[in-house]
């Protein structure tokens, strides 16, 4: 669909490559699955082998029992769809390393956006400090206060009796008043610091 920007990377096994000249890569010894025209058919562009995209022309190898390479295929594509083509910025097959345990090496592909997606909420300048409260230095007699002011706010908010309204804004201005309540009780009663 238009305006759509997707992006399929991985193992595809089997050859896409056959269209491009500059990075064009052999049959797999897989065969071929993939039918010449399967990249027009869905609208897709093979960004790994565009003129622009560097590494070797080799994703996978076959080894034998003493790691001996006996075939290799470039079976690991990066496809993005018509909208994202001008976005792209790199793409690259890496070289075979010693550390690498897979049988394929590494494909990577690069993105530019001039603007983020969705909007994201602002940073925050300055951390507010948030009440930490020690309950366990309160004497009996705060603690006593803090649960007998909670105790009013609830029975007079018919919550601790069982009669309280399923409808879900009477439920959400229940959950904030109460909030509020344990809230204030607990500045009011118990020991506090700030972090």
């Amino acid at each position: 669909a238009s305006g759509s920007k997707i992006l399929v990377a991985g193992d595809i096994n089997g050859s896409l490559g056959s269209k491009n000249k500059s990075r064009q890569t052999k049959l797999t010894h897989f065969g071929k699955i993939f039918n010449e025209n399967i990249t027009d058919q869905l609208k897709m562009h093979i960004s790994d082998l565009d003129e622009s995209a560097t590494g070797p022309l080799k994703t996978y190898r076959m080894k034998n029992r003493i790691r001996e390479e006996i075939n290799s295929s470039y079976i690991d594509h990066c496809l993005v769809t018509q909208d994202l083509i001008d976005q792209t910025s790199s793409c690259m097959v890496f070289e075979e390393e010693p550390c690498n345990l897979s049988d394929h090496v590494p494909v990577s592909i690069g993105f530019h956006f001039n603007r983020l997606p969705c909007s994201l909420p602002p940073i925050p300048t300055k951390k507010s400090k948030l009440p930490i409260f020690h309950f366990d230095k309160a004497t009996s007699e705060q603690r006593n206060k803090y649960r007998s002011e909670i105790d009013k706010v609830l029975s007079e908010s018919n919550i601790s009796n069982g009669k309280f309204s399923t409808d879900p804004k009477e439920a959400t201005g229940i959950r904030e008043i109460t909030s509020k309540c344990i809230l204030q009780a607990a500045k009011r009663h118990i020991p506090m610091t700030y972090n």
